[in-house]
């Protein structure tokens, strides 16, 4: 029987899969649109209902520009966030390494998001790969690509 537990797993694997993935690539100021852009994607492909944000973080109290996702589980909003260990690390913050939290539970270091359109143009295709083989994901990045622009 397949439950919301199920899908929480298929999300943090995917999550875990996109963070390894760019981990491996030199830090790039284009990392969370990237990162959120594959794992909006690779949702989708999963037939999850997933939205890219574009807003601001507030460390500190300081703005940043971010990305992240926005994924619903049982009608539920969670945000998904696979690149704020990486801007923690910048920041001297410690911040876990991928969050997946209900969405008002994110208020305080989450501003309010906007909807980002997903484009398989932010999805870099050696990152995707990499994520894709972690994944055990036997396709080609374009074929990936192909199948998430269809069910979009």
């Amino acid at each position: 029987m397949y439950c919301q537990l199920d899908q929480v797993k298929e999300i943090l694997a995917i999550g875990a899969a996109v963070r390894s993935a760019v981990m491996g690539y030199k830090l790039q100021s284009h990392w969370p649109k990237s990162a959120s852009a594959i794992t909006c994607g690779l949702l989708l492909r999963k037939n999850l209902d997933a939205f890219i944000q574009k807003g601001k973080i507030h460390p500190n109290g300081v703005a940043y520009e971010h990305f992240w996702v926005e994924v619903y589980l049982d009608g539920e909003p969670f945000l998904f966030d696979v690149t704020i260990g990486l801007l923690g690390c910048t920041l001297g913050q410690n911040f876990p390494d991928v969050m997946l939290v209900p969405r008002d539970e994110a208020d305080e270091l989450y501003g309010e998001g906007f909807e980002y359109e997903w484009s398989m143009e932010d999805c870099p295709r050696d990152i995707l790969q990499t994520a894709l083989n972690a994944l055990g994901v036997a396709k080609s990045p374009e074929e990936v690509l192909k199948e998430i622009a269809a069910s979009y």
